[in-house]
């Protein structure tokens, strides 16, 4: 006999949508995005996304970022992006670099910028290096280091650990310990 924890659980996992309905679901919400219908996308996507499929949280969060089915909201845009690239989305990375570089929903920071540059391009080509190297142009060699430790040390934490305590005062310090 079945325990009431045994049965509950069973019958909840019954009214779960199968891997194949949220694949469907992808389908759809990126087919409605496509065809700019981004209060249906934003429906069929945000739950995706809230469940951890990284495409989903990069569409997300490009609609928060251009207002597309929701209110513009490039703090929001960021914390989807943020989601993929720590799940080893390459072209959210490179959009959460060009944010921290623009400042752009997070402060201004070409240190972070352009570590998420770097993965991104270390992942996939994605032609990053216009920007990179624009990047770097504006940085100082204790900045362009300490970027290049956070992205060694992001890569060996499995996006764990990218510089989300980073703050340009004490890190050199810290991270030197």
């Amino acid at each position: 006999m079945l325990s009431k924890i045994t049965t509950a659980a069973f019958a909840a996992m019954l009214t779960l949508p199968s891997p194949t309905a949220w694949a469907d679901d992808y389908e759809d919400g990126i087919n409605a995005f496509q065809k700019e219908d981004y209060t249906k996308a934003m429906r069929l996507l945000k739950p995706l996304a809230e469940n951890g499929n990284m495409k989903a949280q990069f569409t997300v969060g490009q609609m928060y970022g251009w207002g597309g089915g929701v209110p513009k909201d490039a703090v929001e845009a960021v914390r989807w992006h943020r989601k993929s690239a720590k799940q080893g989305y390459c072209v959210a990375q490179a959009i959460l670099g060009e944010y921290y570089l623009g400042g752009k929903g997070v402060p201004e920071d070409y240190v972070l910028g352009y570590m998420w540059l770097n993965i991104s391009n270390a992942v996939c080509d994605l032609g990053g290096e216009v920007h990179i190297k624009s990047a770097k142009e504006k940085m100082t060699p204790q900045q362009i280091a300490d970027s290049q430790i956070m992205a060694r040390k992001c890569f060996a934490s499995r996006y764990r650990d990218c510089g989300d305590s980073y703050d340009s005062g004490w890190f050199s310090e810290w991270f030197r310990q």
